[in-house]
């Protein structure tokens, strides 16, 4: 279990610090990280990860998986993590730039600075 979490923070950290195309910017590896991954769960908790530059951060526990999912949002832009509390049941679909809240019925599209 702990392993998962550990490798999806150590995936986005990688994904969010490389930079092997000078054109492609870290707003698009965040999008990219985001677009991976999979969930349908509960918001464990909701905080800024203070070991980690103080980044807008959610533990999601996945039903699916029974794994807690660590999340950052740090140049997301649709508003999407002011609006959640924990508790709220979230459903990510892999390949889709949108969350959707079944707690409060609504869906966000995630918004990144990416012009890809």
């Amino acid at each position: 279990m702990r392993t998962k979490h550990i490798m999806f923070n150590f995936l986005l950290i990688i994904l969010l610090m490389s930079e092997s195309n000078c054109n492609r910017s870290v707003h698009c590896n965040e999008r990219d990280a985001m677009k991976n991954c999979e969930f349908y769960g509960a918001v464990v908790e909701k905080f800024k990860d203070s070991e980690n530059h103080n980044f807008n951060s959610l533990i999601v526990f996945d039903s699916g998986t029974k794994l807690k999912i660590k999340l950052y949002f740090i140049n997301e832009k649709s508003g999407f993590y002011n609006s959640v509390s924990s508790g709220d049941t979230l459903v990510k679909i892999k390949d889709s730039i949108s969350i959707k809240n079944i707690s409060t019925q609504k869906t966000f599209n995630l918004k990144y600075d990416c012009k890809e």
